[in-house]
């Protein structure tokens, strides 16, 4: 059997912590900026294919395609399917 025993100083537990929460403010910075550039190509661009708007953000179609779907889940904006089975970003 193998123990496998930690020996941390607060002072690692607290650097940790801080690198920690940096990256979360990074991630929350980062988001907040993508979400910015949605909102700016949403409003010039309604009425474009979520592959169109993937390659406007520089980001894979899934990726968009969820963004997409979470602010419509929130209703800041529409989307509908057409007969090829696409999302279309209508509002």
């Amino acid at each position: 059997m193998t123990h496998l025993f930690v020996n941390a100083s607060a002072k690692d537990i607290n650097k940790s912590k801080h690198q920690t929460i940096e990256k979360m403010k990074s991630m929350l910075k980062y988001y907040k900026n993508f979400m910015e550039r949605i909102f700016k190509l949403i409003k010039r661009k309604l009425g474009r294919g979520i592959k169109e708007i993937a390659k406007q953000l520089r980001v894979n179609k899934s990726l968009a395609a969820g963004y997409l779907r979470t602010l419509r889940d929130q209703e800041y904006v529409k989307l509908r399917k057409i007969k090829t089975n696409k999302d279309i970003l209508l509002e």
